[in-house]
């Protein structure tokens, strides 16, 4: 039998194979270079966060942005899609899509007598009411996690801060 003389073997992307053939774990990347990079923070924390509001919105078959609108609209009943989109920011196309979609599922209906579109005013439908209910306990839910991970002053600190970055959009520095 010959021996192996020239060292580990190799597999994809320099990956240290084991003396099984299996490959061994990737090198570790540093991420030294982007330690400061509020954005890079921001998308990460952004990443888990709507993941897991997602997953629990999933069993309603609502997504973050669903949830989001419906809430608007509850709160503001008689809104039009145009302010909606500017107020979250949210393209219009996008929102009209969104809107269509909740009117097929019977979530979301415009004024009696008004064509369905960007300029007419919302209202959520009893479905709609009763979806977003439900919405709002999974919500809290996601919450009370959030808060667990990060405790309640913390959360309310980050908060606060998103809240005095956000206030700054569409200004140029």
């Amino acid at each position: 039998m010959k021996k192996n003389t020239t060292g580990p073997r190799r597999g994809k992307a320099g990956q240290r194979a084991s003396d099984k053939g299996a490959p061994a774990a990737p090198a570790a990347i540093s991420l030294k270079a982007v330690e400061g990079a509020i954005g890079y923070h921001l998308r990460r924390a952004q990443t888990f966060v709507l993941d897991d509001i997602g997953r629990r919105m999933e069993i309603l078959g609502l997504n973050p942005r669903d949830f989001t609108v419906m809430l608007v609209i509850s709160a503001n009943p008689g809104i039009n899609a145009t302010r909606i989109a500017d107020s979250l920011p949210m393209k219009a196309s996008n929102l009209s899509v969104l809107l269509l979609k909740l009117k097929r599922r019977g979530l979301v209906r415009r004024a009696a007598g008004e064509e369905f579109g960007r300029i007419h005013s919302l209202h959520l439908t009893r479905d709609g009411m009763a979806i977003l209910e439900q919405a709002r306990r999974l919500h809290f839910e996601h919450l009370r996690f959030i808060e667990s991970l990060l405790g309640r002053l913390e959360m309310a600190r980050l908060i606060r801060l998103l809240r005095k970055l956000g206030s700054h959009a569409g200004e140029s520095g």
